[in-house]
């Protein structure tokens, strides 16, 4: 980028003496970056995209629908890059429904180092919230029960299961992922004469969740046969 400006070149041949100018204009072209389209049904959700490495600063940014453009696009101001060129970040606010599952969603870029406009398609991608359930088998005094927290079709993966008793953490256990929308934390309970009436709790955080997603029993002591 650097390169770029006014260069000269001077021929002198005798008494004679010739000066020619050429402008040197230096241009790279812009790459796009899809950086979120992960969205929550029916609720607005920003779709964003890091464009980065064009010279000179001047580019036009649009979003679309099935080839419409979507209304609403913003950019942050542009930002230099340690080798000159520019970054900017875009975003756009949508509300998805069900059904713009399937339809294509594009991000244009324009720019004067670029013969015809760059453009990424990509699908929407929808959170989903999961759902859980505990199982267990009857609680004996003295005899450890393994109860088992199974928690499944989440998106995205990333989740949080915690095992309380009383309102207290126990100590996590090793969850065990079935696949990524999917999984079971155990916990290894050992009842006594005490634990009669206790609550054990199962609790999700998850990003589709508004609040902790929670499933709560009493422990009921079974007399031994």
């Amino acid at each position: 980028i650097s390169d770029g400006g006014t260069y000269s070149c001077s021929v002198t041949y005798g008494t004679e003496w010739q000066e020619k100018e050429i402008r040197l204009e230096i241009q790279a072209p812009p790459q796009i970056n899809i950086t979120n389209k992960l969205v929550t049904e029916n609720k607005e959700s920003a779709l964003s995209a890091a464009i980065t490495g064009f010279y000179p600063v001047d580019i036009d940014i649009k979003w679309l629908r099935e080839g419409e453009i979507l209304a609403g696009g913003t950019e942050l101001p542009p930002q230099r890059n340690a080798d000159g060129t520019y970054r900017v970040t875009s975003t756009v606010t949508i509300v998805p429904t069900e059904g713009n599952r399937n339809q294509s969603f594009s991000i244009r870029v324009q720019h004067e180092s670029l013969s015809v406009p760059l453009q990424e398609d990509f699908q929407l991608l929808y959170e989903a919230a999961p759902m859980m359930n505990i199982s267990h088998g009857p609680f004996y005094v003295n005899k450890e029960q393994t109860l088992m927290c199974r928690v499944w079709g989440y998106y995205p993966e990333d989740i949080t299961v915690s095992w309380f008793l009383n309102g207290s953490r126990v100590e996590p256990s090793e969850i065990k992922r079935i696949n990524s929308s999917a999984l079971e934390l155990p916990y290894r309970f050992l009842p006594t004469a005490e634990s009669r009436g206790m609550e054990i709790s199962c609790v999700v955080e998850h990003r589709a969740l508004t609040e902790p997603l929670v499933q709560s029993l009493k422990v009921e002591l079974t007399a031994p046969d």
